[in-house]
């Protein structure tokens, strides 16, 4: 059964998804938001560059949100510190993975660890590409950037107990094999 799914997401045309979908918000509204477009961007660029991972650093998971509205075809990575924002992320929108911390401030710090957590535990290799974007009420304010792999270390900013949602084993399963 998880095989046939695996092979079902394999078949899907994430750009010309992502496309139908942006078209049809230009149709209808004439303009993208500073979110949707932020959004937007990063799913183009994860398309162009083949990154990955998709890191979103947000406060509320209003960014994560409008990743997921684009449907990345990568899995997505949210950081926040907000344990309600993380439980529905990880448990409504498509491809999402939370990671509660403890603060949003020294983006680069979190972005550190995650890149400790992604290869030490096999997720990812070093020299793998990764995107980051965040939101407004992140330090970065509406950034988005590319990041390469390097092993990264761990500055303790991920909170213990039960605020991970997300299964190593299947991290990286969102529309590969």
């Amino acid at each position: 059964m998880a095989r046939t799914c695996c092979n079902a997401e394999q078949s899907r045309n994430y750009n010309v998804l992502y496309q139908s979908v942006r078209n049809s918000i230009m149709e209808e509204r004439g303009t993208l938001t500073v979110g949707e477009s932020v959004a937007s961007s990063a799913v183009k660029t994860a398309f162009d560059i083949k990154a990955k991972l998709i890191v979103i650093i947000s406060e509320g998971g209003k960014l994560s949100n409008y990743v997921a509205k684009f449907r990345p075809g990568v899995s997505a990575l949210m950081l926040s510190p907000n344990l309600v924002s993380c439980r529905q992320a990880s448990g409504i929108l498509l491809g999402m993975h939370t990671i509660q911390v403890d603060s949003l401030e020294k983006s680069e710090e979190l972005i550190e660890e995650v890149d400790k957590e992604c290869v030490e535990n096999g997720l990812m290799n070093v020299g793998d590409t990764i995107l980051i974007i965040s939101g407004r009420a992140a330090s970065m304010k509406e950034k988005l950037f590319v990041r390469t792999l390097t092993g990264g270390k761990s500055h303790g900013r991920f909170v213990k107990g039960g605020g991970l949602f997300f299964n190593r084993g299947l991290m990286l399963s969102f529309g590969t094999l």
